[in-house]
């Protein structure tokens, strides 16, 4: 329904992980976690997030897609 939601599934239980990609999980991050596998965590959202950013631009051959960090103005 929200496809800029980044779905990310914490638990101590291993054994709901394919339950979690099933539901399109981003992660699967397993307890207790760390500092570092946290920001870990929130510099691959903001990689993907960026990604994203795209514009779909009708042209006379077609439609083009424009990532928004390539415009220049």
């Amino acid at each position: 329904m929200h496809p800029d939601v980044f779905l990310v599934f914490v638990t101590a239980y291993i054994e709901y992980a394919v339950k979690g990609y099933e539901a399109n999980a981003f992660r699967y991050l397993l307890k207790p976690l760390s500092l570092e596998v946290m920001r870990g965590l929130i510099t691959d959202i903001q990689t993907e997030y960026k990604k994203k950013k795209k514009l779909i631009v009708k042209t006379k051959d077609g439609e083009m897609v424009v990532s928004l960090q390539e415009l220049l103005y």
